[in-house]
């Protein structure tokens, strides 16, 4: 395979890696790294899916539960890239819901 050929493929799997979440991402290609042979995308494809299956059926589940991830508002969707969305998300978790008492 030659350099621009190897190129247009890179940039292939990162349109397609886009559509999953990127710890599903960080995942499959480590798992990839593993093997023998660089896997191609139907089989890169079939190591991510299930991971990112897991990971709605987990949020799924934590949501049910008393819901425990809080709900961003429309406002931090529209700003919710970088460390410092993180950081807000965060601090928000550390902060006693209704009627708890926070923990020292």
């Amino acid at each position: 395979m030659d350099a621009a050929s190897l190129e247009l493929q890179l940039e292939v799997y990162a349109d397609e890696l886009t559509r999953f979440p990127a710890d599903c991402v960080l995942q499959a290609l480590h798992d990839a790294g593993q093997q023998k042979w660089w896997p191609d995308w139907g089989t890169l494809e079939s190591l991510l899916t299930p991971l990112q299956n897991l990971r709605q059926r987990l949020l799924r589940d934590l949501k049910a539960r008393d819901n425990l991830i809080p709900r961003r508002c429309d406002k931090e969707r529209l700003n919710s890239e970088g460390p410092e969305a993180l950081e807000v998300f965060l601090k928000d978790l550390k902060q006693p819901r209704e009627g708890e008492v926070k923990a020292e």
